[in-house]
């Protein structure tokens, strides 16, 4: 089962890495997890709207179909680079049959509304799901797509959140440190080779599958100040 193997994982992990590497590990997983997670949520998030839109978009400029034609534009728009197409083929199609002057049209209509959901719509809902600047989604489904076709433009989004991610905490924690009189800015690079321990509160893999999980807590120390028990019972 899932609890079985992410048990016998941690205990692997107990067995031959050190406390603080497996830290390091299980936030990046969770991180991953978490970021991955939202990614789902915002590209749902985004075809509905694209399907609402699109729906009301053509009942207003007179397309026939445009009851079935838009909520199917908006389910294709899960599919990466092929979903647009197909959209647009089966809405061409199905309007070509009452009327083809408007079939030509709706083949217009529905260029310009992928550019717009492309270029501003995409960008703005998926990037904030997942905490990523529209400009920075925008860059990762180009440059995901130029180098990794389909499969770059729907990991591109959510691989460049966790790297974003995970460098402005280390960035940002950093910076704590050096404000704080920690570390000086000679020291600031030697953090991480790991010269002074580190204690971690960590969790299990089977407690992150959990959903109410805080990933961000994963490498703060506990409470009262001391190492943690691995108790590979609980």
């Amino acid at each position: 089962s899932k609890e079985t193997l992410l048990h016998q994982i941690d205990l692997i992990m107990a067995a031959y890495m050190a406390p603080q590497k497996r830290g390091e590990i299980k936030y990046l997983l969770g991180v991953v997890s978490e970021t991955f997670g939202k990614y789902i949520t915002g590209q749902v998030t985004e075809a509905t709207f694209v399907g609402i839109i699109c729906t009301v978009s053509m009942l207003v400029l007179g397309f026939p179909f445009a009851t079935v034609i838009g909520p199917l534009i908006g389910l294709s728009t899960l599919i990466p680079m092929l979903g647009a197409i197909l959209g647009g083929a089966v809405g061409f199609l199905l309007i070509l049959t009452i009327n083809p002057i408007q079939a030509l049209f709706f083949l217009l209509f529905i260029a310009v509304f992928q550019q717009l959901d492309g270029m501003f719509m995409y960008p703005r809902i998926v990037g904030k799901s997942v905490g990523l600047p529209p400009l920075w989604v925008f860059f990762s489904v180009t440059v995901g797509g130029a180098l990794f076709g389909i499969v770059g433009v729907f990991l591109g989004v959510p691989t460049l959140a966790v790297l974003y991610r995970l460098i402005r905490e280390s960035v940002t924690k950093r910076l704590e440190l050096y404000k704080q009189g920690a570390i000086t800015k000679y020291q600031i690079l030697k953090i991480a080779k790991g010269t002074d321990p580190v204690r971690i509160n960590e969790p299990r893999l089977l407690d992150m599958a959990d959903p109410t999980v805080n990933t961000s807590e994963f490498l703060q120390g506990p409470a009262d100040g001391q190492p943690v028990d691995m108790d590979d019972s609980n």
